[in-house]
């Protein structure tokens, strides 16, 4: 009996400690530079698979006019993302992200969920031109471990634009 129950506590620190790792801060911001890489080396399949099936999204663009307020799911994510992709690989530009005040909380009853929330900066420079802009995204997310790895379950971000020279 007593082997089992230290076998209990032994799996119970296990799953602690791993959704500590992969769904805290750092695991966070490890999956975020990962999926910025992978938007630009234009892994549309790669980037998709970083969503869980029940992903619930909603996005408020301040950038372009009128501004725009999209939801949905996986399939309209990937699809949104899709069209960025192409629009992003249609001129030969450069992207550089940052990520400023990224809180994680996570509840000791759920070690395998973590609700994010930063501030996304991201510079976008015209190759051959000396044409830059800047979109700032307050964002909220929450990651979940899977058996397949972390996986985004909920997305909200309010993208404006910070400034354009």
């Amino acid at each position: 009996m007593k082997k089992i129950f230290a076998l209990l506590i032994v799996a119970a620190i296990a799953v602690y400690s791993a959704g500590a790792f992969n769904v805290g801060e750092s695991g966070a911001r490890h999956l975020l530079s990962d999926m910025d890489d992978q938007f630009i080396a234009g892994e549309l399949g790669v980037l998709c698979a970083n969503f869980h099936e029940d992903l619930e999204f909603e996005i408020e663009d301040h950038v372009n006019e009128p501004p725009a307020r999209i939801r949905g799911g996986k399939q309209q994510m990937c699809d949104l993302l899709a069209v960025r992709l192409a629009d992003y690989q249609s001129a030969p530009r450069t992207m550089e992200a940052s990520y400023a005040q990224v809180k994680a909380h996570r509840s000791w009853l759920h070690p395998w969920t973590c609700d994010l929330t930063y501030v996304a900066t991201r510079s976008y420079a015209l190759r051959g031109a000396n044409v830059t802009s800047r979109t700032a995204s307050n964002v909220e997310v929450t990651l979940v471990q899977t058996l397949s790895g972390v996986e985004i379950l909920k997305l909200k971000s309010r993208v404006y634009e910070a400034d354009a020279t």
